[in-house]
């Protein structure tokens, strides 16, 4: 078995079916090849996570759903100055 990472706007409560977008469902079972049995991980972009298993007919079914704490430190990011010509215009 392996796990599969997808992207769902929304993640479905424990016990239920994940409805997947058409995209994320071809990828999983066209480029993945998923298998009945196989997990999935299903993130939303804002923390939550769930664990998911592939069953009959293309079904993804959430066993487990937990929210992710968020990183305490600040992100920085530098630009580099460009060359004297370019930084005058």
């Amino acid at each position: 078995m392996s796990t599969h990472t997808l992207f769902c706007s929304v993640i479905s409560s424990e016990g239920e079916i994940q409805e997947l977008d058409r995209r994320e469902m071809d990828h999983i079972f066209k480029i993945f090849r998923a298998r009945v049995g196989d997990e999935v991980r299903l993130l939303d972009g804002k923390g939550t996570i769930g664990l998911g298993v592939v069953e009959d007919k293309k079904i993804v079914r959430v066993k487990e759903v937990r929210i992710q704490e968020k990183v305490g430190f600040p992100l920085k990011l530098y630009c580099a100055l460009p060359r004297k010509a370019k930084f005058d215009t």
